[in-house]
């Protein structure tokens, strides 16, 4: 026999076809993963931003009432609802995109025990930023700030 024909060996032809659908059927299952997840966390990084807007913006509601109210006897018990308040003004030039929501104020009276047992008057003021995610999902922020007579 000769040399040649022994030393042949059959070349690599490359991969079948079930070794490349494999492969296609895994690699588009990363970048599926890859896509929902990168969207998830923008999703969720535009919520937490809304979240500390809105905190801000109860933050300043509260800061203002506590000044405006220095005088304890005018500050009157109740609720108010106060509509459209932005939280993110997506684009400065249009107010028709802005993100609103809704601010509920709510002051209750009671009487609480001092450090040294003295019942003392306070009011409570308790703001709640609600909205709607361009998501749909419903979100809120709740704060609440005693005040007393005693300055």
């Amino acid at each position: 026999m000769p040399l040649s024909v022994i030393a042949k060996k059959k070349e690599p032809q490359g991969y079948s076809l079930v070794e490349l659908l494999v492969a296609a059927v895994i690699m588009a299952l990363l970048i599926t993963a890859a896509v929902v997840t990168l969207r998830r966390g923008r999703e969720f990084d535009i919520t937490e931003n809304h979240r500390r807007r809105a905190r801000m913006a109860i933050d300043s509601s509260l800061e203002s009432t506590t000044y405006h109210y220095s005088n304890y006897a005018l500050l009157a018990t109740g609720s108010t609802t106060v509509p459209n308040i932005t939280i993110d003004s997506r684009d400065p030039a249009t107010t028709d995109d802005d993100l609103q929501g809704t601010l509920t104020i709510v002051v209750s009276s009671a009487t609480i025990a001092s450090l040294d047992g003295t019942p003392v008057a306070i009011k409570q003021v308790t703001m709640t930023l609600a909205w709607q995610e361009p998501g749909g999902a419903g979100e809120s922020i709740t704060l609440t700030k005693n005040l007393s007579g005693l300055l």
